[in-house]
């Protein structure tokens, strides 16, 4: 095949939709544009100052794309860089682990780097890909189209890793690809099944497999529609590698069927959608058909096994929890829906993060003169109660674990290595009285839920299924939501959305009956009798010791309750139901 026998529209329709990178005339090679001389400029970077590295092969990229050196030469060079380049990425991943959001400034710039690196390395590619168009050929290259295929297959692929990767490390952050970002995701497939190099596959970024064009796109888009920004980043990276090793399980076509549940419009700037009835009749349409899929997320060999409620790390594949993966099978199968509709609002609030912050503003509530005042709440003591790990289920009945053998040992190995006292039974947990809290602006609500945005200057302190209180700053009263999506807006800036649980918390205390004199606070959600709401408890821990009661005491009146029913146990907390015994003036 002639290379001029090229349609001419196929390339032009692609450099009408992709945005020229702003080349920098004054950002020069650092050094002569030669691999050796790439390895000596590489030798001399400060590896271990992630950021400055970054900076570096950001300012490399710039400098290839205003570089007038051949094509094959670009991609030389830029392929070199590749491995210092995916070392960055690791120790970024690294250093993101356990953050929080907003993001201190260190983690901010670190990240910020990156992105901008990753987006130069794709633009290199895609300039290459724009040089093999016909009418940017040397007379010599237009009668040979191996050259110009072998360089356009590899560009190709590799501006499309390259905004894979840009996405996964977003998703970290917890941003969101614009517009633009799909605009050029979807023109390089288009471009790419046009020449027929879709199946093309190259060795990926980790240099541990193939894979092609076409299983690039749709891990991207799939990333995208499975909402990454509901879940912590262990799970968002075992989603990104899931999705690598199971998206050619994808099918596609341009014709729907009845499994094409899903489409993706090859000349929109928008990410995947759910085919709307009927179907749109347009020859940009793909179809995809998730079936085996979500097949492979029902099975045993994408759940984390669990025992007793642990969790098994024995497998070195990726998976899931169960809570994980019933979250996540609904966002490939079905289009969303909200179950009632947001309304705007404008309201500062304070925001109470986690389970002690929360306890601690219960305690400022009850003692608002002493705010410094020292509140005592022991812990129990191991002897005395079960050490059950969390499971991830959510349970509907409470089911009564006895005594085992690995209980025993558990306490018993605890209590022998406990050092300087630090299980020991009489232990005291301090909590000053002192909350830890930052001011945010509720942008909108509905009935199950809000949204707020916290501004970058704040301290670290959400995360995602995070407990937190939500205090109006002309009221008391507190309000107990679980965070269930963060998105890092421009300026570091955090968007918030939660679920409320409860219009008011009270603070209770939880106890063994075989040590009276040990508690320890828990929250305390009144139930609504008229929709047959159960009076409920919140707390960070599993109860399985059939002697524990709760004490409320509300204007020197003490109601007593027990343990009933477990609404749901998670990574975070536990929820119970709970019974009132008696009442003690």
């Amino acid at each position: 095949m002639n290379v001029m026998d090229m349609d001419m529209d196929i390339y032009k329709k692609f450099t009408d939709r992709v945005t020229p990178p702003q080349i920098e005339p004054a950002i020069q090679l650092p050094f002569k544009p030669t691999i050796d001389a790439y390895k000596q400029w590489e030798s001399e970077l400060p590896i271990l100052d992630t950021y400055s590295c970054s900076n570096a092969l950001s300012l490399l990229a710039q400098a290839l794309l205003s570089e007038q050196i051949g094509s094959n030469q670009k991609l030389e060079l830029i392929a070199a860089a590749e491995n210092c380049l995916y070392t960055l990425i690791s120790n970024c991943k690294t250093n993101l682990k356990g953050a929080n959001l907003p993001l201190r400034r260190q983690q901010a710039e670190l990240s910020d780097a990156l992105l901008k690196a990753l987006t130069h390395f794709a633009q290199v590619h895609i300039q290459a890909v724009c040089s093999t168009a016909p009418s940017n050929l040397p007379q010599q290259e237009q009668q040979d189209s191996t050259s110009a295929f072998t360089i356009t297959s590899l560009a190709l692929y590799k501006s499309m890793e390259l905004l894979a990767s840009k996405q996964l490390l977003m998703s970290l952050v917890y941003q969101t690809p614009q517009g633009n970002f799909w605009n050029t995701v979807n023109a390089l497939y288009q471009l790419s099944e046009s020449l027929g190099l879709q199946q093309a596959e190259q060795l990926t970024f980790d240099k541990k497999k193939h894979m092609s064009i076409e299983a690039e796109f749709k891990k991207i888009h799939f990333f995208h529609l499975a909402g990454v920004n509901r879940f912590r980043r262990g799970d968002i990276a075992s989603i990104d590698q899931i999705l690598s090793q199971q998206v050619n399980g994808i099918t596609s076509s341009s014709s729907i069927s009845g499994n094409s549940t899903l489409s993706i419009d090859l000349a929109s700037h928008s990410a995947i959608r759910y085919t709307p009835e009927p179907a749109d009749d347009s020859d940009s349409l793909r179809f995809l058909n998730p079936k085996k899929l979500i097949e492979f997320m029902s099975s045993e060999d994408a759940i984390i096994r669990e025992q007793h409620g642990a969790v098994s790390l024995a497998s070195t594949k990726p998976r899931l929890i169960k809570k994980v993966i019933q979250q996540l099978i609904p966002n490939w199968s079905s289009p969303r829906s909200r179950q009632s509709p947001r309304h705007l609002q404008s309201e500062e609030v304070l925001v109470h993060p986690g389970f002690d912050s929360i306890i601690n503003a219960l305690v400022l509530r009850a003692n608002p003169d002493q705010p410094k005042k020292k509140v005592s709440a022991s812990t129990f003591s191991l002897s005395e109660i079960e050490l059950v790990p969390i499971s991830h289920d959510s349970l509907r009945q409470r089911n009564s674990r006895s005594s085992t053998v690995i209980n025993a040992q558990l306490k018993s190995g605890l209590l022998a290595n406990s050092g300087s006292g630090i299980w020991a039974k009489n232990r005291q947990k301090q909590q000053t009285g002192k909350s830890n809290k930052v001011s945010a602006e509720i942008s909108d609500a509905s009935l199950q839920g809000l949204q707020f945005t916290v501004t970058a200057d704040n301290r670290p302190i959400l995360r995602v299924t995070d407990l937190i209180a939500i205090q109006a700053t002309n009221n008391k009263a507190l309000q107990l939501a679980v965070i269930r999506r963060l998105n890092r807006l421009d300026g570091g800036h955090v968007s918030v959305g939660v679920e409320m649980i409860s219009p008011d918390l009270k603070i209770a205390s939880l106890r063994s009956t075989k040590n009276a004199t040990e508690a320890r606070s828990v929250i305390f959600l009144q139930g609504i009798p008229s929709i047959n709401q159960a009076d409920a408890i919140i707390c960070p821990m599993i109860i399985d010791d059939k002697d524990t009661e709760l004490m409320l005491k509300v204007n020197k009146q003490t109601s007593h309750f027990k343990i009933d029913k477990t609404l749901e146990t998670n990574r975070v907390f536990s929820h119970y139901t709970v019974l009132k015994k008696t009442e003690v003036d």
